[in-house]
């Protein structure tokens, strides 16, 4: 019996759905090991590496970020949040690409859905203006 309706489709599809997922804008639900948290996070996959090996995300928290360097992603937009919400702009957690399309592929059901053009040139525009991100990491993602 399947668990979720991702175990209905073929492998084949999952990971070609996968891949399509991997790109800028995603909205995906992930376990980051360096947050120390008991839960999955959300993350928006923001932009890829130079090398592409890496997606830069960064997370939605529910609190504003201390230094109000955010954007808001309502809770009117997506059926998944319970609160209005924020994408912080402060720092970027990279994410391995081959790691997050085996986690896509096995479990598609982590991919929420996208944030809008406008909230990602947001994103992309304070991440660049950030001076928390370290210049080799802003190189390494474009930004």
């Amino acid at each position: 019996m399947a668990t979720c309706l991702g175990d209905l489709f073929p492998q084949e599809f999952r990971t070609d759905y996968a891949g399509r997922a991997l790109s800028p804008k995603s909205i995906v639900i992930i376990n980051i090991p360096e947050f120390n948290l008991g839960y999955d996070k959300m993350m928006v996959l923001i932009t890829t590496s130079v090398d592409n090996t890496a997606m830069a995300c960064v997370s939605i928290n529910t609190n504003p970020s201390p230094r109000n360097n955010h954007v808001i992603i309502p809770c009117a937009d997506f059926d998944f949040l319970e609160y209005d919400s924020h994408m912080n702009c402060t720092n970027i957690t990279p994410v391995n690409v081959d790691w997050l399309r085996t986690i896509l592929t096995n479990e598609p059901e982590r991919i929420k859905g996208e944030i809008s053009d406008t909230q990602h040139t947001e994103i992309l525009q304070r991440l660049s203006a950030s001076t928390n991100i370290a210049p080799i990491i802003k190189r390494k993602f474009n930004l």
